[in-house]
């Protein structure tokens, strides 16, 4: 056992040290310091710009910053902040101390939830209760984090029962133990809540998984026919059995918590690591970046020591739907230009902030008309920002009428449009601040956060894919540098990885320029599960007795991994790109929502939401959201597929036998 411990600690040791390597290299890509916006300053000298960058010694040779950053470690003091004026340290064992305590309490609140109801799923397997749960579950798995953080803060704001940001009130400090006790724990309910919703439907679909593959072993059969009551067959027998693969998740839960609540930190101004990384990353102040990077990566690994090698989930759909479902959304966005009325980025300056027109098929009056209108929507009396319908100006809806020029598919010159009216402009998901349509911005938006994800995971497979296949066809030393590479990067929180890369590369650059950025980085960062996958894959087709028999006949290497063993990986590759691809979306979406992804006024579905961070929106204007609505039916079509491709692909089985993801 001992020995065992050392060798994780060890583990866990070079994982930490390849996570320092990594960010000193992503600095070595930063086209600038915190110091060279200094220069801008007419008030600070050239001179003493060249003192500081002399000082802290930002101009040595990248082996030499690392050595001193090694020694200020050792000193603990992790470098210095410039932003702060002081050590790193100090500032991270702060915010790190309330991440640890909103994700650990999240934790242990998801499992409380998650054992019961996966167990109580797993005994009615197949019921219409069951069904629900798996149903309910799929909603909230594929529901954007952001959109579930802006929602219960709209909520919280409806009611006025919770505090909508920050870790304690005005006063805290006059309070009671008690009271300030309460007052912690109020502030604590809604990040919380995001955080339990956002990871209760995978724990529950594994607590499910494992209590149902143990329901029909030998000793739980002949305990029921001794007369053993139901509830205590379950949770004194049935329970602990399944216990080994749920000890291993309770490790990768904390890992993925604590990877989810920096989005949600930033959102409910939770003090934690999140903010701190954003603003390091907007004031360039890079120690702060790489020690958050490193705080993070340690408490990862920390909750890694406790996991295994186990990891099932199960969900029956038919491929075919999920198929169909996918394209036809991204049928709609592809053609966003007829579906959509107007052009994304033209605004309407006399429309701000206008709600949500609807249709009618029965005016005021009680007539039945076969074509359906809409009213206008005028101002309500004594009101400068409440609209209502103008019921003495119905609108006729026309379809396939001409009206702004786009490019279908990108090329070719259009100007129809599905629908839209003759007189007056139609809004059917409202206007922004400055009048623009939300329905077109979300159709075009939809255009680049899904071509982002389509490209980030075509760089991510073919990066994991030629990886895999070196290690797996050739193994010996390449395959043990290629795997220790890999578990490096697994090891590491993606999205703060993304985050610290993204804090090396241009804050203001073009859109296009960002937008390619922004797919080279969600591309490279996540390469490392699908080579593990793809190694574990052709490792089993080299055992193969078709193999085995075509090297008997003479075939050649190459032509073995050509006709043989590269086509046993399709399964696996299209399963991942059913799982990456909404993923890279969501991580547009979180770098475009924060600022550092796709800049304005090009659409995509993180700069479309990111006005609900102003309290005034957020409580004002609930159309706003409805795009974030809409975006749910593409995640969850992507989640129905990546299961239906589970299911029917048994060389994807093989992720459970190579590493506990």
């Amino acid at each position: 056992m001992m020995r065992y411990l050392v060798r994780r600690l060890g583990h866990a040791f070079f994982l930490l040290a390849g996570a320092s390597v990594l960010a000193f290299l992503f600095t070595a890509l930063a086209p600038g310091t915190y110091f060279d916006e200094m220069r801008l300053n007419p008030q600070i000298a050239p001179e003493t710009v060249a003192a500081l960058r002399a000082q802290y010694g930002v101009d040595k040779p990248l082996p030499l910053r690392y050595a001193s950053w090694l020694n200020s470690v050792l000193h603990g003091d992790m470098g210095f902040s410039f932003a702060y004026n002081g050590p790193v340290a100090p500032l991270l064992v702060v915010r790190a101390r309330n991440t640890l305590l909103l994700t650990i309490t999240s934790t242990l609140f998801a499992w409380a939830i998650a054992l019961p109801l996966g167990v109580w799923s797993a005994e009615r397997l197949g019921r219409l209760s069951d069904r629900l749960l798996s149903w309910g579950t799929a909603v909230l798995l594929v529901i954007p984090d952001v959109a579930l953080a802006l929602g219960l803060l709209i909520v919280a704001v409806r009611s006025g029962s919770f505090p909508t940001g920050g870790m304690a009130s005005v006063d805290f400090e006059t309070l009671s133990p008690a009271n300030k006790l309460r007052d912690l724990a109020l502030h604590m309910i809604l990040p919380v809540t995001a955080l339990v919703l956002s990871t209760l439907p995978l724990l529950v679909r594994h607590v499910r998984a494992s209590v149902a593959d143990v329901l029909d072993a030998p000793f739980l059969l002949a305990a029921l026919g001794h007369g053993i009551p139901k509830r205590t067959l379950l949770y004194r027998y049935a329970l602990p059995a399944a216990a080994n693969p749920l000890i291993s998740l309770f490790g990768f839960s904390i890992g993925v918590l604590l990877s989810g609540s920096l989005l949600i930190e930033v959102v409910m101004s939770w003090p934690g690591l999140g903010p701190l990384l954003l603003e390091a990353i907007l004031a360039r102040d890079l120690y702060v970046v790489i020690g958050g990077m490193l705080f993070s990566t340690f408490f990862l690994v920390g909750g890694n020591l406790f996991a295994g090698e186990q990891r099932t989930m199960r969900v029956r759909r038919v491929l075919t739907r999920w198929l169909v479902t996918l394209g036809v959304l991204h049928g709609i966005v592809g053609f966003a230009g007829f579906f959509a009325p107007y052009d994304p980025v033209e605004q309407d300056r006399k429309s701000p902030y206008l709600p949500p027109m609807r249709f009618h098929l029965i005016d005021g009056q009680g007539h039945f008309h076969a074509r359906p209108f809409v009213y206008a929507l005028k101002l309500r009396e004594g009101s400068f920002d409440r609209y209502v319908e103008n019921t003495t100006e119905p609108q006729p809806v026309r379809f396939f009428m001409k009206g702004a020029r786009y490019r279908l598919l990108g090329f070719l010159p259009c100007r129809r449009h599905l629908f839209g009216l003759e007189n007056t402009r139609i809004y059917l998901l409202g206007t922004d601040a400055y009048g623009r349509d939300q329905l077109s911005r979300l159709l075009f938006g939809g255009q680049v956060s899904l071509l982002a994800g389509l490209l980030g995971a075509g760089i991510t497979l073919s990066i994991g894919l030629c990886i895999g296949a070196v290690a797996g066809s050739f193994g010996g030393w390449r395959d043990s540098l290629l795997m220790r590479l890999a578990e490096l990067f697994m090891a590491l929180p993606w999205l703060y990885v993304l985050f610290a890369i993204r804090a090396f590369l241009p804050l203001a650059v073009s859109p296009l320029r960002a937008f390619f950025l922004i797919i080279t980085v969600i591309g490279i960062v996540g390469w490392a599960r699908p080579a593990r996958l793809v190694r574990g894959v052709v490792l089993s087709a080299k055992e193969r007795d078709f193999v085995r028999a075509a090297r008997g006949f003479g075939a050649t290497h190459g032509y073995l991994f050509r006709r043989h063993i590269l086509p046993e990986t399709s399964s696996v590759l299209l399963t991942q790109a059913a799982i990456l691809i909404p993923q890279y979306v969501l991580a547009e979406m979180t770098l475009s929502f924060l600022g550092l992804g796709v800049p304005e006024p090009v659409p995509s579905w993180g700069n479309l939401l990111s006005s609900l961070q102003q309290y005034s929106v957020l409580v004002s204007y609930w159309w706003i959201y409805l795009p974030a609505l809409a975006m749910v039916p593409f995640f969850l079509g992507y989640l129905g597929l990546a299961s239906s491709l589970q299911e029917r692909g048994a060389a994807y089985k093989i992720e459970s036998r190579i590493w506990g993801i």
